[in-house]
């Protein structure tokens, strides 16, 4: 597998991954892969949960695999925090979700206004006279879209998505491509969304997984070939999948950051020793 290749693919092309359309090709594009390597079909599962659509992609048989091998696939907002982001902490995530909302939300909803206050009304009041003027006006609508945007998506979508969550994505069809056939019918994964805002996507993936007793690994910020491997990380997840194991890159200076590739294969093989021990 040429793991260069898979990033520019999932990291250049699909690195936007936010609205309906874009989470579905994204998914599509994924089950192909995994189909390359011999698993069957995945499956779109899209449910209606707190007024958010949720759009999960699982591939093999959760309910009767040994392990789940989960991550999300959503890809973040631009950052407007300088600190430095830490795998699975839910009180440093809802804090940036909140500041990657609220300042450019804020900002630009005071240069719309006094555009429109300063521009627009005068325009409309004495009636358009120039073809400028017209144009002065489509500028106020791109201006209005853009804001809705930033509603929809929490944030300005950034295409900065290496981090969160392209690598956990790479490093999981590398896990994928690594196994025989044997230890492909005691794998499955899950790909859910809204991973880079809240934990909606794991609320409906618990659901989907109902009683199964598989040993479940969450992958999160595979950038550093340093890899962090706990039995003990996130309070909510751990009550609530039994236990599970985080596999996550050591956080890091980003000027520090060990090549995607390296951080990828080291993290495979963690993935393959974990499977081994299971055993």
């Amino acid at each position: 597998m040429d793991i260069k290749n898979l990033f520019t693919r999932y990291g250049a092309f699909s690195s936007v991954r936010l609205s309906k359309n874009q989470k579905n090709r994204f998914l599509t594009t994924l089950f192909g892969d995994f189909k390359a390597f011999g698993f069957s079909t995945g499956k779109i599962y899209k449910t209606n949960y707190k007024q958010k659509l949720s759009i999960i992609g699982l591939i093999g048989n959760v309910k009767k695999s040994e392990f789940l091998y989960v991550t999300y696939y959503d890809t973040p907002v631009r950052n407007f925090s300088s600190t430095t982001y830490e795998p699975f902490d839910e009180s440093q995530l809802k804090a940036r979700t909140r500041r990657n909302y609220l300042i450019p939300m804020v900002s630009f909803s005071i240069i719309f206004v006094s555009y429109v206050v300063g521009i627009l009304v005068p325009i409309l009041q004495k009636g358009i006279q120039h073809i400028e003027q017209i144009i002065l006006i489509l500028i106020s609508v791109l201006m209005m879209l853009f804001l809705a945007k930033i509603v929809q998506y929490g944030g300005i979508p950034s295409r900065d998505t290496l981090e969160r969550n392209t690598s956990s994505i790479i490093t999981l069809l590398n896990f994928a491509g690594s196994l025989n056939k044997g230890q492909k019918e005691k794998v499955s994964f899950a790909f859910v969304d809204y991973g880079t805002v809240n934990y909606l996507g794991y609320h409906i993936l618990k659901e989907l997984m109902g009683n199964s007793k598989c040993k479940v690994v969450f992958l999160d910020s595979i950038t550093t070939d340093e890899t962090v491997v706990e039995r003990k990380k996130n309070k909510w997840l751990d009550d609530n999948f039994n236990k599970p194991a985080y596999i996550f890159g050591q956080p890091t200076a980003k000027e520090n950051h060990s090549p995607l590739v390296e951080a990828v294969e080291k993290t495979t093989e963690n993935l393959l020793e974990l499977f081994n021990e299971r055993k």
